[in-house]
């Protein structure tokens, strides 16, 4: 009977730490910034402030709002036609935007990016930070000011932007030869070009919107529809950016006015579609079928999209 007991104590005291941690887990909030971190607000794991903290609250209220408000949309609309329902959810994606470019205007919206320890320190009230994770900005790590992290802040736009915290530069050649400079988060990528303006679909807990960014550091947050052009079309034409050789112009630019310092070990290069130039011939072969009336030449010209080709450069693999 001892040895019963002997095992029993056992099983007990080695498995009841298991259970205890099961039965916590299970009525932990699934909120990882709030529950992981000791200031509210801040993401798991991160280097962060209470001002940080504060930001991120309001940002997370900003975005409960907006949710909340599409879902009453669409459950209001469910009940109506198909055309009806298509355009309150058009409705509510307009709405979505709104908010959201007000926020960046008064807040700046979260993006990513890497930046110095030592001016980590300098903005610890603005910026979070957590360790990077490309191999190479581990071979200061001895040195707390000089290795690079990656970090997040909530930012404008790029105007006036302190200069040592480092964006992905993204380039763009265009057909008369002029190369222009876009600098995104490091975790975003062109989709496609719009106007002159660099444009990236972002989703955020299944809010979509267009993040437009100009060459001059604006930024405008906008509709991610297009003359009723779904979702789905926009990630279609993502794709249909075909990766491309890197042209000596965009290379020797790359390397003599970007990456000085070898920050960005590695680049590649994708087509990247102008949509703004579709829109352009429509309307000028609009005005050509009246005068012709050629319907088949006007229904070719429209589908001329000019394509230019990106530089898109990364930190590590």
């Amino acid at each position: 009977m001892d040895y019963v007991h002997i095992i029993n104590y056992i099983f007990y005291f080695f498995c009841f730490p298991f259970f205890s941690l099961a039965d916590l887990s299970a009525n932990e909030s699934t909120d990882r910034s709030i529950d992981l971190h000791e200031i509210k607000g801040c993401p798991a794991n991160s280097n962060c402030g209470e001002e940080s903290g504060k930001r991120y609250l309001l940002w997370k209220e900003q975005i409960n709002k907006i949710r909340t408000n599409n879902t009453s949309s669409s459950s209001s609309s469910s009940s109506s036609s198909s055309s009806s329902s298509s355009s309150s959810s058009s409705a509510s994606a307009s709405k979505s935007y709104i908010k959201l470019e007000e926020f960046r205007k008064q807040h700046g919206i979260p993006i990513e990016f890497w930046i110095k320890g030592e001016l980590a320190k300098e903005l610890s009230s603005q910026v979070v930070t957590w360790d990077s994770p490309c191999s190479e900005h581990f071979k200061d790590r001895n040195d707390p000011n000089k290795k690079i992290q990656s970090a997040e802040a909530f930012i404008k736009n790029t105007i006036n932007l302190n200069k040592n915290i480092i964006l992905k530069p993204v380039l763009i050649e265009y057909a008369d030869g002029l190369i222009e400079t876009y600098y995104l988060s490091s975790s975003d990528n062109p989709q496609y070009l719009h106007k002159n303006d660099i444009v990236i679909l972002k989703e955020i807990d299944g809010i979509y919107f267009n993040l437009h960014v100009s060459s001059n550091g604006n930024w405008e947050i906008n509709s991610p529809y297009y003359k009723d052009a779904k979702i789905e079309k926009t990630e279609k034409i993502e794709d249909e950016n075909i990766e491309v050789v890197c042209p000596d112009t965009l290379t020797n630019y790359f390397n003599k006015n970007i990456n000085k310092n070898n920050f960005y070990r590695y680049y590649y290069c994708k087509k990247i579609k102008d949509l703004s130039s579709k829109q352009n011939y429509a309307k000028k072969d609009s005005k050509k079928n009246k005068k012709n009336k050629n319907k088949d030449k006007n229904k070719n010209n429209i589908e001329q999209i000019r394509e230019f080709i990106s530089l898109i450069p990364k930190a590590c693999i």
